[in-house]
């Protein structure tokens, strides 16, 4: 006599490949080289070493529906800082996204380790803040709390 196999829960049905827009906006070319090499692996990598620049990609990637999904903006830059240019980038997006569209997950990056600086820029909407000098650790972490982590490369920096 046949006995069908008994029915299991319905299997998770995996999440289409996503490689996000990555912008990688660093005034240093030593570390936007590095980060891009990090970060290749996880998405189409972009960068500039100017905030205008950056600001102007950004707005151009909203407008275009091909939006940045990733920044990670240093503070420390000439002409446009890393600080004004978040905000400029919080406010624009508050025009362009739906209610139901999430907002573009920001990384700021900075020598500066001053508890006041990073729980400021938390508050205000960064969902990280990573340190420099950059380790892979850190970056590691970032990507495994976006669940990009297996994608990561084994590198040695």
């Amino acid at each position: 006599m046949y006995h069908p196999p008994k029915q299991s829960a319905p299997a998770q049905v995996a999440r289409p490949y996503f490689r996000p827009r990555i912008l990688l906006v660093d005034d240093d070319p030593n570390n936007l080289y590095l980060l891009a090499k990090i970060l290749a692996p996880f998405g189409q990598v972009e960068q500039t070493t100017n905030g205008h620049t950056a600001f102007a990609m950004f707005k151009a990637a909203l407008a275009s529906n091909h939006r940045f999904h990733l920044l990670f903006l240093d503070i420390m830059m000439p002409e446009l800082n890393g600080r004004d240019l978040f905000r400029m980038i919080k406010d624009h997006e508050s025009f362009w996204l739906d209610s139901n569209e999430a907002p573009t997950t920001i990384v700021m990056a900075s020598g500066i380790k001053d508890q006041g600086v990073i729980k400021e820029f938390l508050r205000e909407g960064s969902e990280f803040y990573m340190t420099k000098p950059f380790r892979v650790e850190q970056i590691k972490k970032i990507m495994a709390a976006l669940g990009l982590e297996a994608q990561l490369p084994n590198l040695e920096v």
